[in-house]
């Protein structure tokens, strides 16, 4: 098979590696919002159970330093691993090439200077606010978002006249349940970044053997619509859209390297979980195993009138989403877009 085939095989792989990485070091995460769920509530437990509206104040005081220092331990964290991380990707994506290239061919390496620089610069493709963040950035949202709702639980509880234990329980759950959940969500997108930026560096370095790279989603159903619209779509190196398309994105990329330099005999696969799970061609494209799957699965994937809509053929699973802003498009934008399509649909 070809040395694209091949490259999707180890990067499907090597995929399901970073996301079990990603679940490691979001344990840890979880870790510290536990700790900070503790913290909180044994400050609350000093307040007499009948709770005195003028210890608001001190006890809001206490919280900001609670926040504070764990959430500065929580970036600390996340910064140390997204380095570490960064560092063995960087190393990941040069075997990757070096596994099609014939051997006189010799693959550069950015520093590790260049590596740390562009972890803290880099934007991540997802959006706060309708802007671009950085890591940084991103984790002093979660970070300023989070002590807002706990500082907000407390003094709605407060004005419904809430004992301090019933205080403590809408914090506990509030932490146990949606923060929990999001710093998950926050973790998983910065490895999925980390990774991203590491291999985005290797190609820069060797664009003398690269024709750029190639977007990779996974094949199931639930690979969002930017992402499968992405999926097997080429772009000129430092020119387009990089993983993670949105927060928990679990796509990759693959270098396209030069057929002057390549192997010719590689065998490669990727792996599928539909109505048909195992591994399918390297050569399938998001598209090509969608329209493989059942009504049933493709209304899964795709909601009932989009499914519609690409099993009919009147529109592919690109032209979903907006090309560059990469959100998805309304049934009603669509039909603005494409009139045709919904012609006696």
């Amino acid at each position: 098979m070809s040395a694209r085939d091949h490259l999707i095989d180890i990067a499907t792989r090597h995929q399901v590696l970073v996301q079990r990485y990603s679940s490691g070091q979001a344990n840890e995460a979880k870790k510290l919002i536990k700790r900070l769920r503790r913290e909180i509530v044994a400050r609350l437990s000093d307040e007499p159970t009948k709770f005195q509206i003028n210890r608001l104040n001190p006890l809001l005081i206490s919280l900001n330093e609670l926040y504070d220092s764990v959430f500065s331990d929580l970036s600390t964290s996340i910064n140390s691993a997204s380095f570490d991380f960064s560092l063995s990707e960087m190393r990941f994506s040069e075997s990757m090439i070096n596994s099609t290239v014939v051997d006189s061919v010799i693959v550069s390496l950015p520093s590790t200077q260049q590596l740390q620089s562009a972890l803290i610069s880099s934007k991540m493709n997802v959006r706060l606010s309708n802007s671009s963040v950085t890591i940084n950035q991103a984790i002093q949202s979660f970070a300023n978002k989070k002590s807002l709702e706990i500082t907000r639980t407390v003094n709605d509880s407060i004005l419904l006249g809430d004992t301090t234990p019933q205080i403590s329980k809408k914090v506990s759950e509030l932490m146990n349940v949606k923060h929990t959940r999001e710093v998950e969500s926050l973790v998983s997108t910065v490895v999925n970044h980390s990774s991203n930026v590491a291999r985005n560096l290797v190609y820069d370095e060797n664009q003398d053997i690269l024709d750029g790279y190639e977007w990779v989603s996974t094949l199931d159903s639930k690979t969002t619509l930017v992402c499968s619209g992405r999926d097997g779509k080429t772009y000129n190196i430092n020119a387009g859209p990089f993983p993670p398309a949105h927060f928990k994105c679990r796509s990759t990329t693959i270098p396209v390297v030069n057929s002057n330099f390549t192997v010719v005999k590689l065998a490669g696969m990727r792996p599928q979980s539909g109505d048909t799970s195992g591994r399918t061609s390297g050569k399938t494209t998001y598209g090509q195993w969608l329209k493989k799957q059942s009504k049933k699965f493709q209304q899964e994937a795709l909601g009932p009138e989009r499914a519609k809509l690409f099993r009919s053929g009147k529109l592919k699973i690109d032209q979903f989403t907006d090309e560059l802003s990469g959100d998805t498009l309304t049934l009603d934008a669509l039909e603005s877009k494409y009139p045709l399509a919904f012609e006696l649909n």
